[in-house]
C-alpha cells in the first residue's frame, strides 16, 4: 500500500515521494530504484542526489536546501 502512495506522490511531482519509492524498490529492482532516485534528485531531493553519487558513482552536485 505504501508503494502505491509513494508512486502516486512521485508522479505528482513530490521529490520525497520518489525518494521513498526508490528505497522500497532498491532490494528487488535496482534499475527501477535508480530511476526513482533520479526523479527525486531532479525534484531537489538532496538525499536522492547523494544516493546516486554513493550508490551509482554519478557526478552530480549535492545542493543543500536553503
Amino acid at each position: 500500500m505504501a508503494e502505491q502512495f509513494y508512486r502516486r506522490a512521485c508522479v505528482r511531482g513530490v521529490g520525497d515521494g520518489c525518494f521513498d519509492l526508490a528505497r522500497l524498490e532498491l532490494p528487488r529492482d535496482p534499475d527501477a530504484a535508480k530511476r526513482s532516485f533520479d526523479a527525486a534528485c531532479l525534484r531537489q531531493s538532496q538525499l536522492a542526489c547523494a544516493a546516486l553519487v554513493v550508490g551509482w558513482g554519478e557526478k552530480r552536485p549535492i545542493v543543500p536546501n536553503v
